[in-house]
């Protein structure tokens, strides 16, 4: 079975109505200054491309080029990047500077085949520039002006001025084929489309075709699961996309195909069987653009009510899925299938095959080999054809979804997990926003990557399950939020030079239909000693590397698999955490819509022993490799709405502005269901009171204490705080105020993780626990205010100490 990385990708920003970001900070990088960080995920910031690829493209684990090797060995950093190679950029940010390609093709050094950058330095005949990577000189004829007399060698060159530019080569994608070498990629040289001048204004471009596969069954259409996904479509249509055609697939026992003819008649092909899938009609004739959104809502609405009284219990989705990839396997595009029934059971991943026991009427399940075998088959299908896959998985616990997963991320695609626990009715507002987020997402598709760096360092590994080859990477399709992982290794004991240089191209295929070349070059200073690397690193991006490089060596499984291997390590931490949907609409922070992954994470990560148990005093009561490697399994299946394309745990805990070294000793205690959390991470504090969040940096001296004398003792920390209830802010507020005197001036005996605190709306009580005897407090709100203002009057020596 495929290994699989399903780990989500940085923070996205809230933006205005017009797209603009809010109350952002400007983050400038340009070519001849040294950038001391990246700029923190807990903060808004524009990205300005004054000469240096910006944190938008490339994020470096470490804002610098470690000397040597055995710098990052002395301080446990891995060195590497995160990179999205057709990320978007908001609309007050700089764009990406597009250039139509020469006809001869793109400049590049003849002897390491570097783009053109704002780090080639012109010699002083200003003809020719040295190429920062190999110190070539290459001939770069200067611009000339009317006079023909030659203009300084920059003068209105992007690729000399921006740290990320794009080429237009303007080919049509069905011409291109997927192998295409980066030095190859000239208008001349490749085929060009029948009687079509390549440059014309009426040049034809390839839509981009998305094939919805809907399940419709009985539970899908009495709950309102298939209702909500019409719904979605529907709010796609709203901003249709006139590059894009859409084809739907309903899966009920059979496959069927909406055949939506333009004068609005609906012909519903049923294809009984899907195990050899084919296409039944030509893409040409079920594409439907997406601007004929009457049409299509029509039409489904139609298909909804002809299938209503239908008693379908075992839909065959993966055979719609199979159906689909068929059809549009000629001109490629994108497949978004939306798995109601359970994952686990084979009906839902493939056409169940009739019981041979005698006497038995019912359908036996898929062997997992056999299983595997499928969905493997139709990924290297969908990669060959440049066919990337979506799905939308909903159930009451994410069973067995590795399978599903190999085939979504092996061809550019992702898995959304939609929990519900009891009805699935619960669950279509999510239903809804997943469906259209889907059909919105513009994804780039036959996407070649090549990274190239410095003399005295290599390409190391690569964690990014969307690509495969060995020495360029291709990508059937990437979405604009996307990243792809690699670290760099040391070819020579020692980097030369006060600075070294990244260069990162992709080749894509626009949804437009046009063919471009994305060039991002980044120069970084040459770190000599560890305290410059422990200033420099980014502490989310190197967390993230982390996880990522070892993700491969786990074998998927199921949650229940976890918590066995586990041996109960985790399982009662676990008990408390369930994925319950977090609106996130602050306009300051983007929190992660699943926060129960967070304590995962800990666990992942943490060295800390007092966040494990101590079951042998030789293995120092840490957890151990097997178990690291398992919760980070557990964290990958526990995936929930939306998180792999919103965040990721560690950004909320880690702002990335002051931590030398890392520090993963941070706890969380929160309850989802009333939509209350304080996060605490030793330097700072956030505290969040329904849709707000709260910056409380004088938290810090509090709990930090509290971490750092548990740690020393070596006991089990079960949370500093637990906040039940939103009854009102001020409340709150004032609570932590008078709860942060009394631990102060309580002394070492009394840590923050003894602490319960529960305020109640209806009686506004009081409850919360005392470490030392463990005697229980229950007290009105005035009585706990009474209780700490004694406490700080009986001790004032401690309080004008640490105060």
């Amino acid at each position: 079975m495929d290994q699989l990385i399903s780990l989500p990708n940085p923070l996205s920003y809230c933006t205005d109505a017009d797209g603009t970001l809010l109350n952002a900070d400007a983050f400038e990088v340009r070519a001849m200054e040294v950038p001391v960080r990246q700029p923190s995920l807990f903060r808004q910031w524009k990205a300005i491309d004054g000469g240096n690829a910006t944190a938008r493209h490339i994020r470096p684990t470490i804002a610098g080029f470690p000397e040597r090797q055995n710098i990052c060995k002395s301080t446990d950093l891995p060195f590497g990047f995160h990179w999205r190679p057709v990320a978007n950029t908001y609309p007050d940010e700089s764009p990406v500077v597009q250039i139509a390609c020469p006809n001869d093709g793109p400049p590049r050094c003849a002897r390491c085949r570097a783009y053109l950058s704002p780090f080639v330095e012109a010699n002083p005949n200003g003809k020719d520039g040295q190429c920062p990577f190999c110190t070539m000189t290459n001939p770069i004829p200067p611009p000339v002006d009317a006079l023909n007399a030659a203009l300084d060698m920059r003068a209105g060159r992007p690729e000399l001025m921006y740290g990320t530019y794009e080429y237009v080569v303007g080919i049509d994608p069905r011409h291109l084929p997927p192998d295409c070498p980066f030095g190859q990629m000239t208008v001349e040289e490749e085929p060009k489309p029948q009687g079509v001048v390549m440059g014309s204004d009426k040049e034809p471009s390839l839509p981009t075709v998305v094939a919805v596969v809907i399940e419709a069954t009985a539970a899908t259409l009495q709950s309102g699961i298939f209702n909500a996904a019409v719904e979605g479509v529907r709010a796609a249509l709203k901003s249709p996309n006139p590059h894009t055609r859409l084809v739907f697939f309903l899966a009920a026992e059979s496959v069927k195909v909406l055949d939506i003819r333009p004068s609005g008649a609906l012909t519903i092909v049923d294809i009984p069987d899907a195990d050899n899938p084919f296409s039944p009609l030509p893409v040409e004739t079920a594409a439907i653009p997406m601007t004929e959104g009457a049409r299509i809502i029509e039409a489904l609405e139609t298909a909804g009510k002809v299938l209503k009284g239908t008693r379908a219990a075992s839909p065959n989705t993966m055979g719609a899925v199979g159906v689909a990839c068929e059809m549009i396997k000629e001109v490629g595009g994108r497949v978004v299938a939306l798995v109601a029934h359970r994952p686990s059971t084979g009906a839902a991943a493939l056409k169940a095959r009739p019981s041979t026991e005698p006497g038995k009427d019912d359908h036996k399940l898929l062997q997992p080999a056999e299983k595997a075998k499928w969905y493997t088959d139709t990924r290297d299908k969908c990669r060959k054809h440049n066919v990337s896959v979506d799905v939308i998985a909903l159930g009451p616990e994410p069973v067995d979804l590795a399978t599903i997963d190999v085939l979504a991320t092996g061809t550019g695609g992702q898995v959304t997990f939609i929990h519900h626990r009891h009805h699935a009715a619960n669950a279509t507002g999510r239903v809804t926003a997943a469906v259209k987020d889907a059909l919105l997402t513009e994804h780039a598709r036959a996407v070649m990557m090549k990274v190239r760096c410095s003399r005295g360092l290599a390409l190391g590994n690569w964690y990014s399950p969307q690509t495969h080859g060995d020495h360029e990477k291709f990508a059937p399709a990437v979405a604009p939020h996307n990243t792809m992982t690699f670290d760099l290794l040391w070819e020579d004991k020692v980097i030369s030079g006060n600075f070294a240089f990244l260069q990162a191209a992709a080749a894509y295929t626009a949804v437009d239909g046009t063919r471009r070349l994305r060039v991002s070059t980044l120069r970084m200073p040459v770190l000599r000693d560890q305290l410059r690397v422990y200033k420099a690193v980014d502490d989310v991006a190197t967390a993230l590397l982390r996880v990522r490089s070892v993700t491969p060596r786990i074998q998927l499984e199921g949650v229940h698999a976890v918590r066995k291997e586990l041996g109960g390590a985790i399982v009662n931490p676990l008990a408390h955490y369930r994925m319950t949907e977090v609106d996130a609409t602050n306009r300051a922070l983007t929190m992660p819509e699943s926060l129960s992954l967070l304590p995962l994470m800990y666990y992942v990560l943490g060295k800390n022993p007092a966040l494990h148990p101590r079951r042998d005093p030789t293995e120092g009561g840490s957890i151990t490799a097997d178990e690291r490697l398992a919760a980070i399994r557990e964290l990958q299946t526990c995936s929930a709405e939306r998180a792999a394309m919103r965040g990721y745990p560690l950004a909320v805990m880690l702002d990335g502005e002051e931590l030398a070294p890392i520090r993963l000793n941070t706890l969380i205690h929160t309850d989802l269901t009333r939509h209350v959390l304080l996060l605490i991470d030793g330097r700072d504090a956030w505290v969040r009171i329904g849709r707000e969040a709260v910056r409380n940096p004088w938290l810090t001296e509090v709990f930090a204490t509290g971490l750092d004398q548990a740690s020393q003792q070596r006991t089990i920390l079960e949370g500093p705080l637990v906040l039940r209830d939103t009854a009102a802010a001020e409340l709150v507020q004032a609570t932590i105020d008078h709860l942060r005197a009394f631990i102060a001036t309580d002394g070492p005996t009394f840590a923050a993780p003894g602490v319960i605190w529960e305020a109640n709306s209806e009686d506004w009580r009081i409850k919360w626990l005392m470490a030392e005897d463990k005697t229980r407090i229950d007290q009105t709100y005035g009585e706990f205010l009474s209780t700490c203002h004694k406490t700080i009057l009986t001790k004032t020596e401690n309080s004008e100490s640490l105060h």
